[in-house]
This record gives structure tokens, sequence and C-alpha cells, in this order.
């Protein structure tokens, strides 16, 4: 799922996602990207996701994270 412009918009796989990218980064290559995941999400996706990003030439990036709250 990947947010634009304050919608969600859903995603079939990581070649939409690296259009969705790039049509992005050709306008701006300083639009914000944030990734934002939960511990249900595997480490290897975030790391494709991020490849697509720099291959796409995206300059700002950030990942979210929330504390887990106390036990």
């Amino acid at each position: 799922v990947a947010e634009r412009r304050g919608t969600l918009a859903r995603l079939a796989g990581m070649e939409e996602l690296s259009l969705a990218i790039r049509r992005v980064t050709a306008a701006n290559t300083l639009h914000a990207f944030v990734i934002k995941a939960d511990r249900q999400v595997r480490y290897r996706v975030i790391d494709e996701v991020l490849e697509r990003l720099r291959q796409a030439g995206a300059e700002n990036v950030s990942l979210l994270s929330e504390a887990e709250p106390p036990r």
C-alpha cells in the first residue's frame, strides 16, 4: 500500500511500486518517502523497497518506527 497525496493506493507488487517511485522522482528527487512497517513485515521486503528507492534516485527517504507499548 502506498500513500499518494493523502490517499492510499494499492500496488500490485514491487514492479508497480518501482514505476510509482520513478514517476514521483522524475518530477522531484527530493520528494519525501516515508517507510512505515510493523514487525510482521520481513526485513527483506523493506530492503527491496529501499533498493527500489535508491535505483529511482530518491534522495529523501525516512524510516518511521513506533515504540512498543510497555509490558
